[in-house]
This record gives C-alpha cells, sequence and structure tokens, in this order.
C-alpha cells in the first residue's frame, strides 16, 4: 500500500479528488476522497469512500464503496486528518 494522503487522483469523470485519508481492513486498503476545484486551490463538500485497485501492471483505479455496513464501518476508520 502506498501513502496517498494528500494526492490528487482524478476519476474517470475527470473530476479532481484530494485523498484525505487512507486505511486498510481486510487487506484492503480504503481512501477518504474530498473534491477539489479543477485548479486544485479550493477543497469542496463533495466526500467519497473508495477502495483503492492495483492492477499487476502497476497502475491503480478506485471503486466507490457503496455498501452501507462498510460505508459506516470505514468512516470510523478514515476521520479527515487535522
Amino acid at each position: 500500500m502506498n501513502n496517498r494522503i494528500n494526492k490528487i487522483i482524478v476519476l474517470e469523470n475527470n473530476q479532481k479528488y484530494i485523498v484525505v485519508n487512507q486505511a486498510v481492513y481486510k487487506n484492503e486498503s480504503y481512501l477518504l476522497l474530498n473534491k477539489v476545484s479543477d485548479d486544485e486551490k479550493e477543497i469542496g463538500t463533495e466526500i467519497l469512500i473508495v477502495k483503492e485497485i492495483n492492477e499487476e501492471d502497476g497502475s491503480m483505479h478506485v471503486e466507490l464503496v457503496t455498501d452501507p455496513k462498510l460505508l459506516d464501518l470505514l468512516a470510523k476508520y478514515l476521520p479527515p486528518q487535522e
């Protein structure tokens, strides 16, 4: 697992998010993302929790976590960093 905190991730929809926190749960890496403006100068209010998927070729993508029970659990592990 690479440290991705404070890194910008661009999703498939070209929206930019900053990694606010990350945690490992059941050997899977999860990221707390906060939307940022296109120029990366302003932080928005949209928050996502995603699962990090690392491919064999070294690339990485994310999958949105939608399971309510998993979201509730991860929210406890992924508080925003001060």
